[in-house]
Order: C-alpha cells, then sequence, then structure tokens
C-alpha cells in the first residue's frame, strides 16, 4: 500500500491549519491524495474573527487554487480545551469518521511565559489523547515536535530522553501555582534557550508516559523554511523563524547580524517537513497499531496492555546536507541581487559576524547613521514622514 492508498477514503485531523506547516498539510493532502475523505482542521476565534472565516481565508490563498478545498471541514474548537472544546455535533463528526491526527498546533513563541506554555503545548496533549482514545477507526496520531527539544545535548538521536523535571508536576503547578511557576522559570529551563524548546520536550515524555496504547510517532523538525518544491519552489506565508531576518536582508535594511558564519545551519523546507509528517502517519497505521481496549470506553473492563513508546524521526539537513550560515547568507545575497525585491530600500549585503563589537560597529555605520540621513535629508524632499530610523532600530 503506497502513502496516496492509505489516505483513500479517511477523514484527517488537522491541527495547527493556520500555521505555515498546518497550511502546507492541508495543501499535500488535498493535491497528493486526491480520494482522501475529509480533512477535519480545528481553528480557534481569535480577536473576534470566527474561526469559519479563518479557515476561509486560508482557502482563498493562492496554493489552494483548483484543489477541492470543499473536502476540507472547519471545526471549533481549542486544543487547550478538554476534547478540544469541540461541541456535541463536531466532537460526533470528528471520533465517528477520523482514523488519522496530525498535531501540528502550538505556541512558537520563544517568549511565552512558562505557565502559558506549559498549558498550550504540554496540557494540549493530554487533550489529542483523550480525543484519540474515543476515535472508532483510529490509525495513528502524528505530534509535530522540534529537532530542538533536546537542543541541551550535543547528540539528539531518535528517541524521547528523560524528561528535565517531572511533567505531570509541572502541568499541577501551571494550572495552581502559575505566578511562582513564572518566577522559577529561569532555573527550572535550565541550559535550554527558551520555554518553547523546554515544553516540547516535556511534550514528547508526556506521550512516552501516558500514550503506549495509541499508535503515536513523534516528527522533529529543525528549523523550518521556504518549500523546496511544494506547493512552488520558495513558496512561504509569513516571516516568522528564519524568514524574517533574510526578508529584511532582501529588503537592504539589515546589514549585519551577530552569528557565526561558520556553524552549521540546519534548515528543512517546509514541503520535506509535511512529507515525513504524511508518510509517518502511513508507516505508524501499517507497523504500530493501536492497542486501545476496551477500557477506554468502559472502565469497568481490563486496563490496556503495555505497548511501545513513540517512534520519533528527526528531520533535519545537517546529518546529510550540513550548510554552513555563511553558506546560506552567501546564495541569498547572490538570489536577492539577481531578482531583487520591488520593496527593496538599498541594494542588498549583509555580514555575518560572531563578534559583539564588530556588530555593534556595522550597525551604527551601516544602518542607523544612513537611516538619520534618509530621515533628515532625503524625506523630507520627497515628502515622507521620518521614520526610517525607527524601522531600522526595530530591526
Amino acid at each position: 500500500m503506497d502513502i496516496p492508498d492509505f489516505y483513500r477514503g479517511r477523514s484527517v485531523l488537522v491541527t495547527g491549519v493556520t500555521g505555515f506547516v498546518g497550511k502546507a498539510i492541508v495543501e499535500k493532502l488535498l493535491r497528493c491524495c486526491p480520494d482522501v475523505e475529509r480533512i477535519y482542521v480545528l481553528v480557534r476565534a481569535k480577536r473576534g474573527v470566527d474561526p469559519r472565516e479563518r479557515i476561509s481565508k486560508v482557502l482563498r490563498m493562492d496554493v489552494f487554487a483548483d484543489l477541492p478545498v470543499e473536502r476540507v471541514t472547519p471545526v471549533a474548537g481549542d486544543v487547550s480545551l478538554p476534547n478540544l472544546g469541540l461541541n456535541i455535533e463536531d466532537y460526533d463528526a470528528v471520533v465517528s469518521n477520523v482514523s488519522v491526527v496530525l498535531h501540528s498546533a502550538a505556541t512558537v513563541s520563544f517568549v511565552e511565559p512558562l505557565p502559558v506554555a506549559v498549558l498550550l503545548n504540554v496540557q494540549a496533549i493530554q487533550h489529542i489523547m483523550q480525543l484519540s482514545r474515543s476515535m472508532r477507526n483510529l490509525a495513528s496520531v502524528i505530534h509535530v515536535s522540534t529537532a530542538y527539544s533536546n537542543c541541551d545535548r550535543k547528540d539528539v538521536g531518535e528517541e524521547i530522553y528523560a524528561p528535565p523535571v517531572s511533567v505531570k508536576e509541572m502541568l499541577r503547578r501551571a494550572q495552581e501555582e502559575g505566578e511562582q511557576l513564572e518566577k522559577e522559570s529561569s532555573r527550572l529551563i535550565g541550559k535550554r534557550p527558551n520555554t518553547y524548546t523546554f515544553t516540547k520536550a516535556l511534550a514528547e515524555n508526556l506521550w512516552a508516559e501516558d500514550a503506549r496504547d495509541l499508535p503515536v510517532a513523534i516528527v522533529r523538525p529543525s528549523i523550518i523554511g521556504w518549500a523546496w518544491r511544494d506547493p512552488a519552489p520558495g513558496w512561504v506565508d509569513n516571516t516568522n523563524s528564519i524568514v524574517g531576518p533574510f526578508s529584511a536582508i532582501a529588503s537592504g535594511t539589515t546589514r549585519s547580524i551577530h552569528c557565526d558564519p561558520t556553524k552549521v545551519c540546519d534548515l528543512i523546507p517546509v514541503d520535506v517537513v509535511v512529507n515525513v509528517v504524511l508518510a509517518a502517519a502511513w508507516s505508524t497505521a501499517l507497523e504500530r497499531p493501536p492497542l486501545i481496549a476496551e477500557a477506554h470506553r468502559d472502565p469497568g473492563r481490563a486496563a490496556p496492555r503495555a505497548g511501545a513508546v513513540p517512534a520519533v524521526y528527526n528531520c533535519v539537513s545537517s546529518a546529510s546536507n550540513p550548510v554552513t550560515w555563511g553558506k546560506l547568507l552567501e546564495d541569498w545575497l547572490a538570489a536577492v541581487r539577481a531578482s531583487p525585491s520591488p520593496s527593496a530600500l538599498w541594494w542588498p549585503d549583509c555580514t555575518f559576524t560572531p563578534s559583539w563589537i564588530g556588530h555593534g560597529v556595522r550597525v551604527a555605520c551601516l544602518m542607523i547613521a544612513p537611516a538619520f540621513l534618509f530621515d533628515l535629508v532625503a524625506a523630507p524632499l520627497l515628502g515622507r514622514p521620518a521614520t526610517y530610523v525607527f524601522h531600522v532600530l526595530r530591526l
């Protein structure tokens, strides 16, 4: 059975569909698995915008043109709520029809307060488990993590490492002692750089501890960047992660970045990540059938027998095709100089330097000083507001 055959006639639940990876997953399913029965997409209201309007806006994007978007069914909900906050009608539809769960929803902010990150990235896993155990035809559950969940280790294999702290205790404290937990954030995350990587490590461990009866696999992408081939070479829909700084370089406004150009940049195209996610669901369904016992539906029956820990797939480039930050910058500059952006403000040029002093000098001479000059001289002559310095300082 090949991958499109696996998805034929199946219904899939996708979380995080308004994010970069979630959009790419839905697009790939519609384009390459044309016989997929239905794609349920979990969407929450945001800033007063109705969930259905949010997904409607997504499906109006150019990449979904000529695709059978009528097979996409939005369901209003939130991963932070039990049973994902689904109403009765949507809950019945999901548990009756869905056989594949692709969970990519998360808070990806590096500065999220620890209690919030725990609830969104860890407690949400309990809710996904709860719903998955109710699905009558469950074949596989895929959790999208990050290759940096264990960034405090020199070598990271395809395995789940012991948690830095008790996952259950962190969940309890996030719910009951949020303010105190935030005060201890720096101590708790230890060598990890932020709450994002810390809570992603906790989430992986929660799957290992509590989901051995479920057919689960974990996909760990590194830095997710522009598409390699699909839906179009270079496709991206946001300026998050690596895209923002490199877009600023293309515009000519960023001339220096504090970075060691000799270090490896572990960049992975979004379509490669999507391919791994969809293939992992297929492989998991064939090789790791669920061990869900009737105990999950009837508490009077025996508990399920012990199963295996989730399979882990490191979706990275450094192991097979390492590219340094310096090489990436060189290629990027060559590309944006050959095809300059219409919105570019200056000829694209930039230096990566590990020296804070060198970086500071370059920023002062090549970014701030020209910005002052533009605001004082050129802006009045052109009839533009003197905001260029503010724009540069924000970078």
